[in-house]
């Protein structure tokens, strides 16, 4: 037995139990006290009452300098400031929270100057600023951006901020009308312990030999949400989604943060002879030699998605269930639920009916979902593909798929799985011939190799969406329709 600390590479500071550290004073206090002959060390007695009370101290001290300790040698035990100290080490610092914004229109008398700050409130008390000065017109109308005064995912519907208030020190003379012309773009609250973990974890890969580094570095730039991250090796192009790929050439996609950032950052990463490829090009002046070289990188196109939901209200407790059942999923789609083990909506996102159904049964209470359907607000086949190798060392080792021969084929979304028998292809036991499904492979297939091809009609249906390497998805909450008791 002993009160010492003990510490272990795979457990860290180990703290003593207390009976431990009560039996060390205990001794301690006989020790001291050897010359008044044997004394009584019962609770009830003084000399107890002086033990509890040093072992209660002394626990409390040995718990607090563990966890410090603990937090500051491994990062999975950290949290708070304990993490924002991590991060810092890393320099990734944790991201605040924003507030949501709204576009406008307001109104009143020509050349009227509504200046910054501004206020007015919408349907549900909640004051909104003007983000910067507004000019009205020759016709008494003007545009511009205002800003909820609160931090957070605070939701907006159109045409729900439609009072003035007032500047921030004088009312505006000359200023008659606003109303916000579209819902609000959702704030966020401030970064959770997990999710800034994660975002950490993903941020530390350092050098330019290894491919992860393309991804770690733009995800240390300030405002970048997400980053989707693909290399073609090869010595011919290849097809990923919607995006070809030259040889020896990477892919990186990357949702927010400044352009010219961004291509800094990944060019501070690349390897020698390695091509981009992208919808976005930058100019970025080398910082020791000072020559100019290209970087190219893919912004993601916003993709918009529909969703419909029919569900039953148990007990008909829901005064508002059907803006709750849209809240909850625009939350969703602002990944506010990634802590509790739903996976990110970012770039190429699986968008998946049933998921959406669990989600809502365990954020709203006394609801019954029966159906949950996800669609395109603009529909269009989407096709993606991944391969399962029959052997490690031989077999096909890349394929794509075109969605609008695919859908030439088939009648309905779902998942469609190829599986080469050693000398055909088979699709639900029957010989196909790939390229007619518009499927591309490279590589000798072996027995076993399987295209596994999730394909979705855009429709709405209860069909998973994938969305392609070049997309991000976004829901407004007017394209949800809530059924309840349908």
């Amino acid at each position: 037995m002993t009160s010492n600390y003990i510490f272990t590479p795979s457990n860290g500071v180990i703290i003593p139990d207390t009976a431990d550290i009560k039996t060390s004073v205990q001794n301690e206090v006989t020790e001291a006290f050897q010359d008044l002959g044997q004394i009584s060390l019962e609770d009830a007695t003084p000399q107890g009452r002086f033990i509890d009370i040093e072992t209660n101290s002394r626990a409390a001290v040995i718990s607090f300098n563990a966890e410090i300790a603990n937090v500051l040698v491994n990062i999975s035990s950290s949290a708070g400031m304990a993490l924002d100290a991590w991060g810092a080490n890393f320099g990734v610092p944790r991201i605040g929270a924003s507030a949501s914004k709204v576009p406008v229109i307001v109104g009143g008398a020509e050349n009227t100057i509504i200046p910054a700050g501004s206020q007015a409130i919408d349907i549900n008390g909640i004051i909104w600023t003007a983000e910067n000065e507004i000019l009205l017109s020759s016709s008494g109308t003007g545009t511009g951006t205002f800003v909820c005064t609160q931090t957070g995912p605070i939701s907006l519907g159109a045409g729900e901020l439609n009072a003035i208030v007032a500047s921030s020190t004088l009312g505006v003379d000359g200023w008659e009308t606003i109303t916000n012309t579209a819902i609000a773009t959702l704030g966020s609250n401030v970064e959770s312990d997990a999710a800034y973990k994660l975002r950490i974890l993903q941020s530390i890969f350092s050098g330019s030999a290894l491919f992860g580094n393309y991804a770690s570095a733009c995800y240390k730039v300030d405002g970048v949400a997400d980053v989707f991250a693909y290399d073609n090796p090869y010595g011919s192009t290849r097809q990923l989604d919607n995006i070809s790929i030259p040889a020896h050439s990477v892919y990186v996609c990357v949702d927010g943060g400044n352009a010219a950032d961004v291509a800094s950052a990944l060019y501070t990463v690349k390897s020698a002879g390695c091509g981009w490829v992208g919808n976005t090009t930058v100019n970025v002046i080398d910082p020791v030699f000072g020559t100019a070289n290209v970087v190219e990188y893919q912004i993601p196109t916003a993709t918009n998605i529909t969703i419909t939901v029919n569900l039953t209200d148990i007990y008909s407790a829901n005064t508002d269930l059907a803006s709750e059942v849209k809240e909850v999923i625009a939350a969703y789609f602002n990944n506010q639920f990634e802590n509790s083990g739903y996976a990110k909506i970012g770039i190429r996102p699986l968008v998946d009916p049933f998921v959406v159904a669990t989600l809502l049964q365990s954020q709203i209470s006394g609801v019954s979902v029966s159906s949950v359907q996800v669609g395109l607000k603009t529909p269009a086949a989407r096709a993606t593909v991944t391969i399962i190798k029959g052997s490690v060392t031989s077999g096909i080792t890349w394929a794509s798929v075109a969605a609008a021969t695919f859908a030439t084929q088939v009648l309905t979304g779902g998942r469609y799985n190829f599986i080469y028998d050693g000398s055909d292809w088979k699709l639900n036991s029957s010989a196909v011939d790939i390229e007619d499904y518009g499927i591309t492979i490279t590589g000798t297939p072996v027995e076993d190799d399987t295209i596994s091809v999730l394909f979705s009609t855009g429709s709405t249906s209860s069909i998973p969406i994938q969305l392609y390497a070049s997309e991000k998805a976004v829901i407004d909450t007017e394209d949800i329709t809530v059924t309840i008791n349908g």
